[in-house]
């Protein structure tokens, strides 16, 4: 039996749009927290949850040269082309063998934002302001197959949707693929892009989400009085 290794990694995240940025900014102890902050029609005061946003400077085109395919790539899945771009470049892999490589991506939620702004759009506008590219931008198996189109792949893709546990699922499965001897080369990994006022109305009703009164105490790994994510 194969033993799967991992030999490349990149990462699209809010402490850095590259691995070697994450890396020294999460030694560093640096935290990128803030406020979002929302006011419901029909509500009277404002809400707000702490976040922690992907860097406005992200620019899918930067690591996607392919204007097709960014077109029909909503923001997850260009969240999960860059990093997998990065983790190739990282892994040295110039070539990818297209029936031998498996894709394998986690996510929750897929493309949910996208969905709820198209619902606005129908109920503002009507069913003709409705993207017609809007299904190839939410559904959450895109990433994974907007990677196989870029690439060429045909091997296995698959997308797992286990909440919390999409990501390492994913990468656990990738590790069978390869250790089986089904696959060779595996790209497996995890996405979402959930920072919306719905989604976020429903976790802080959950109570699921930090009630900190500040950024620097929201969501601390491992503190005895940890109360929610952001």
């Amino acid at each position: 039996m194969k033993t799967a290794v991992i030999t490349g990694m990149g990462i699209i995240s809010s402490l850095g749009l590259s691995l070697s940025e994450y890396w020294n900014r999460l030694l560093s102890g640096d935290r990128e927290i803030k406020p979002f902050t929302w006011r419901a029609s029909s509500d009277v005061e404002e809400h707000r949850v702490w976040c922690s946003p992907i860097s406005p400077a992200f620019d899918g085109a930067h690591w996607v040269g392919q204007t097709k395919i960014l077109r029909n790539s909503s923001r997850f899945t260009q969240y999960a082309l860059a990093a997998t771009q990065d983790a190739l470049k990282h892994a040295g892999l110039s070539a990818l063998p297209p029936l031998r490589t498996a894709v394998i991506l986690g996510t929750s939620m897929g493309g949910v934002p996208q969905l709820l702004d198209a619902q606005h759009v129908l109920d503002q506008h009507g069913t003709r302001h409705v993207p017609a590219r809007l299904m190839a931008e939410v559904i959450p198996n895109m990433a994974t197959a907007q990677i196989a189109i870029l690439y060429g792949l045909h091997g296995p893709q698959l997308t797992v949707s286990t909440a919390c546990a999409s990501s390492i699922d994913a990468i656990g499965l990738a590790a069978e693929l390869i250790e089986s001897g089904r696959a060779d080369i595996a790209l497996a990994g995890g996405v979402d892009n959930l920072l919306d006022p719905v989604v976020s109305s429903a976790l802080t009703n959950a109570h699921a989400l930090s009630p900190a009164l500040s950024a620097q105490t929201a969501s601390r790994p491992f503190d005895r009085y940890r109360g929610g994510f952001v």
